[in-house]
């Protein structure tokens, strides 16, 4: 998949015939995937390449809600950090930039986003941070290899910030879609909706002339996704994760709930009593209440990339370390059973929920809390049958 940061990186001429969707799809659940796939279809009719437009952060944390009165309740994320957009994607947008963007006219620098990131979003991540902003179902990161998953030729990631909210929808639409991508087929979620006040919508599309009075888009638009009668939304999802409900998570999403991480240093305390873990940085997604989880993990990056090994997962507070549950903070600490020797510092990795062990506990010592995790793991071996 062909990944560009920012709208001045978008090489066109390596998009043929593109036909594009767009939304910012937290979870990829059932939904965004009917979307995705009903573009990636028409893509292979048309003779040219599935395109999805996203953006770095969710508008709701860079407009606020309260102040403005713009966004739904569905509206969930939390702004990222230069670290949530891949390295790799990172360098390829610097290297597609040294090679000369598109040549499909000039764009605003609301349209833009910075090549290295990090400097452009600050401003932006601290005022949403003010806010108290709400976490991903998917960060950025996973997003973009669901999509990749799904089939996607490319995937365009736009910075979103408030003069990006201002941006009449049929400008957005001509600017961002039209001239930059060359988009002439655009498909939409029934709910999508873009541009100031968020008046931009399907019919807006239908309704935009080109120069010779036709229409600038042909459009299709995709209807909701019912499980059980209900409509499939990021916000069921999300309610269904933060009460521990991972089976309903499962459903909505049309696979086993999972996060993702970059590997970091911790300071060895499961190393001490025997049973190393991988500490993760989930770089704002959303992950499930305390406790002690049967996981499988794949690498995503390192020397085991897209290898899986069986796991056991801890999130919480390690409270048989601390005086108080309260001094701590939260940590996903992940057990390989399987045996490997390679450091995987910085390695990224995705963790798939399989079920719940049991509650995280305080522990008189040492020596109690490693029983207990050779308990959570006979239980595991023994659910696949060794």
């Amino acid at each position: 998949m062909i990944e560009f940061l920012g709208l001045h990186n978008v090489r066109s001429e390596e998009l043929r015939s593109p036909v594009v969707t767009l939304g910012t799809f937290d979870g990829v659940h059932l939904g965004h995937r009917r979307v995705l796939e009903q573009t990636a279809a028409w893509a292979r009719e048309a003779g040219g390449q599935s395109v999805v437009v996203t953006f770095d952060r969710h508008p709701r944390d860079v407009i606020r809600p309260a102040s403005r009165g713009s966004f739904p309740p569905e509206a969930d994320s939390r702004p990222v950090s230069s670290d949530t957009v891949p390295e790799d994607m990172r360098t390829r947008s610097q290297k597609a930039a040294k090679g000369g963007p598109a040549s499909r006219g000039s764009f605003p620098s609301r349209f833009l986003t910075s090549n290295t990131a990090s400097e452009a979003m600050r401003d932006e991540r601290e005022k949403a941070a003010e806010g108290g902003p709400t976490l991903y179902i998917t960060s950025l990161e996973h997003r973009l290899e669901l999509f990749k998953q799904l089939g996607m030729d490319c995937a365009v990631v736009l910075r979103f910030r408030e003069e990006t909210a201002m941006t009449p929808p049929e400008e957005f639409a001509r600017r961002a879609l039209y001239q930059a991508i060359g988009a002439r087929r655009v498909v939409l979620g029934f709910d999508c909706r873009f541009g100031r006040n968020r008046a931009g919508g399907i019919d807006t599309l239908r309704g935009m002339k080109g120069e010779e009075g036709g229409a600038l888009f042909e459009t299709r638009e995709v209807p909701p996704v019912y499980v059980e009668g209900r409509k499939v939304s990021s916000t069921v999802i999300r309610s269904a994760v933060e009460t521990g409900d991972l089976e309903r998570a499962s459903k909505y999403l049309g696979r086993p709930y999972s996060i993702m991480g970059k590997v970091i240093h911790g300071d060895s305390r499961g190393r001490d009593i025997g049973y190393p873990t991988a500490n993760l940085n989930l770089h704002h997604e959303l992950s499930p209440p305390e406790g002690v989880y049967h996981t499988r993990v794949v690498f995503k990056t390192g020397a085991y990339s897209g290898r899986p090994f069986e796991s056991v997962t801890n999130i919480g507070t390690r409270p048989t370390f601390l005086k108080s549950a309260r001094e701590g903070r939260t940590w996903v600490e992940v057990h390989i059973l399987d045996e490997f020797h390679n450091n995987v510092y910085g390695d990224r990795m995705e963790v798939t929920f399989v079920r719940r062990l049991r509650d995280e506990c305080r522990f008189d010592s040492r020596e109690s809390l490693a029983e207990a995790i050779k308990e959570d793991i006979a239980r595991i071996m023994n659910a696949r049958g060794k």
